[in-house]
């Protein structure tokens, strides 16, 4: 028996394959909840998850009372761990 994955994770993989394949360029707006909602049959609280997912891993940002924007500059996944010599 397979484990589903969540809806959240869904819709927050398939926004950042959105961005990683230029669909949605650095500085594109994303849409907005409602149309989120609509195109993928989920609830508010299921896109603001994926969205706040897409803002900690750097891939999105927000922008005051305009929304959210793909970011520039997206952030590395992983943080590099320098060790002394």
């Amino acid at each position: 028996m397979t484990k589903r994955k969540p809806l959240s994770t869904v819709v927050a993989e398939s926004l950042a394959e959105k961005i990683r394949s230029g669909q949605l360029q650095p500085g594109a707006q994303l849409p907005t909840e409602a149309e989120l909602c609509a195109e993928y049959d989920v609830s508010r609280t299921v896109v603001r998850e994926a969205v706040a997912r897409l803002r900690s891993e750097g891939m999105v940002v927000p922008q005051q009372g305009r929304g959210m924007f793909v970011s520039e500059t997206p952030m590395p996944r992983n943080f590099p761990f320098r060790t002394r010599l």
